[in-house]
């Protein structure tokens, strides 16, 4: 079966990598270019209970032109759906399964609203995964189940033969004809472990510790169950302890929530889909749920405060390197390296003027007449170079004849302005 993996970040490659152990051909597609580039060099590296297995999918970053799949398995972020469907038309044709394995309530309306509810099919997978490195996945893929079903909870010749891939591939998965209330089941599961992670920053392993943790999770699945309840959705569990328990279980000590990977990242997570949902349901069916509330609001925070970092960052300024006119370049070397331990990553002997680089980010141009020590430039990396430079000369800077982002600064300082990475 020609499998897509639509959201390739950890648990798409722990996926798309299980599938492609089991010889399926799979196709992951992933925004991360540098992942892209090193499962399509050296293979998708997976370590799972401690063993090194290298999986051989093929590895995009867009979907765009890529021919229809036989099953579009769905797993980016829930506030990307839409425009992640959008951006992978040419994958769903005629006979295309799009199976949604994404947290959180609505998605499969929205998807259903966009290809059609006869080609969508739904399930929840308890399996855990984090990208170590680019090509490189952690997965947590034994004792983990995975259950998928129909919307309207038939049993057709379709949803067997999706779990009976899985299962060949070692994701231990069932078929459910009540796919709704065990999107509910995993609903709990997430809002029960996400938010407190991602707000306190620990592991599984450290999260589960600390009775603190515990009560805030299981009241926040209390509020979850009260409002299934309300609206006659039938849950596998209603214990809120038992649930807690669950969202461990089969996870390596170090595991992180998808939540928490995400704040460290700075990049957006879910808990508009996850908690914000629960909370919005729970009042529409006329109920309160402050623990939710509570939480939504400070995972938002914590995006508010890593967007307002990120925003200085870019205005941030450092240095890239200094560069010293030197009479002999060589006793330079051996005196950076015998007093400072630095190395030459760079001796550049066919340049009009010879040339070294030390590792610690200086570099020596040799200039006998200048004699020894005295300042070429320097350079300072920036976001915003053009910006910069005007900044400069406005503030009576003068421009460096012959050098595009060079100046001279007050005190006849030579600088030159490079481009942040």
């Amino acid at each position: 079966m020609r499998t897509v993996i639509l959201g390739a970040g950890s648990l798409g490659s722990a996926i798309g990598g299980a599938l492609s152990l089991a010889g399926n051909n799979v196709t992951l597609v992933a925004r991360s270019r540098a992942h892209v580039e090193a499962v399509n060099r050296s293979g998708l590296k997976m370590i799972a209970d401690g063993i090194e297995r290298t999986a051989r999918p093929i590895a995009v970053t867009e979907a765009l032109g890529l021919p229809p799949a036989e099953l579009l398995i769905v797993l980016v972020k829930s506030f990307a759906t839409k425009s992640a469907i959008e951006g992978a038309r040419s994958l769903i044709g005629e006979r295309t399964a799009v199976l949604t394995l994404q947290n959180g309530l609505g998605n499969e309306e929205l998807i259903a609203e966009m290809v059609g509810a006869e080609k969508v099919v739904s399930g929840k997978s308890y399996l855990g995964g984090v990208l170590l490195s680019p090509g490189v996945v952690k997965a947590g893929i034994s004792a983990k189940e995975t259950v998928i079903g129909e919307l309207d909870g038939s049993v057709t010749e379709r949803i067997r033969a999706i779990a009976e891939l899985f299962n060949a591939a070692g994701m231990r998965t069932t078929v459910s004809e009540n796919i709704r209330g065990l999107i509910w089941d995993k609903l709990l599961l997430n809002s029960a472990t996400g938010a407190v992670s991602a707000i306190s920053g620990l592991c599984y392993g450290e999260l589960y510790k600390l009775p603190e943790m515990e009560r805030s999770g299981c009241a926040a699945v209390r509020e979850g169950i009260e409002a299934a309840r309300k609206l006659g959705i039938k849950l596998s569990c209603e214990d809120p302890k038992k649930i807690w328990e669950k969202a461990r279980r089969g996870l390596a000590y170090d595991f992180k929530t998808s939540m928490l990977q995400s704040v460290e990242s700075g990049r957006p997570t879910e808990i508009d889909f996850i908690n914000g949902a629960l909370a919005r349901t729970a009042e529409e069916a006329g109920l309160t749920a402050p623990v939710n509330r509570t939480l939504t609001a400070c995972v938002k925070g914590i995006e508010a405060a890593n967007k307002l970092k990120a925003e200085a960052a870019k205005r941030a300024v450092e240095l890239d390197h200094a560069a010293l006119y030197v009479g002999d370049i060589d006793g330079c070397v051996e005196f950076f390296e015998r007093t400072f331990k630095m190395s030459v990553v760079d001796d550049r002997r066919d340049d009009a003027l010879r040339q070294a680089w030390l590792d610690g980010g200086i570099q020596l141009i040799e200039k006998p007449c200048c004699g020894d020590g005295k300042l070429a430039h320097i350079a300072v990396a920036c976001a915003d170079v053009k910006e910069r430079l005007a900044a400069a000369l406005a503030c009576g800077a003068e421009p460096f004849p012959g050098k595009e982002n060079w100046f001279t600064a007050p005190g006849e300082i030579v600088i030159e302005l490079t481009e942040a990475n």
